[in-house]
């Protein structure tokens, strides 16, 4: 996973084969690297914002398929198979 510091806040991506990953668990994953814990402990549910189940079923068919959307304080967008989430540095416990 890659993490950058720009204008709009700290950005972690990654590029994945969604056919072995679930979108979800990324997203969950990525948010956790932001924030600096483990995926459990971070501050915002998934599945409030969004259908878990229907993000994971249109990604895993292989179509190249662009979503964003917000979760929180983040910015999440999914481009084919990279995954980008971007949060406010001030946000971070630990930049890496």
């Amino acid at each position: 996973m890659t993490t950058e510091s720009g204008v709009n806040g700290v950005t972690v991506s990654q590029q994945y084969d969604w056919g072995k990953t679930n979108p979800s668990i990324a997203i969950v994953e990525a948010v956790a690297d932001l924030e600096g814990t483990e995926p459990a402990a971070i501050g915002v549910t998934l599945y409030d914002h969004i259908g878990v189940d229907a993000l994971d079923g249109l990604l895993s068919n292989g179509r190249d398929v662009s979503v964003s959307f917000t979760l929180g304080e983040y910015h999440v967008r999914i481009d084919g198979d990279v995954l980008a989430v971007t949060g406010d540095e001030s946000d971070r416990d630990v930049i890496k």
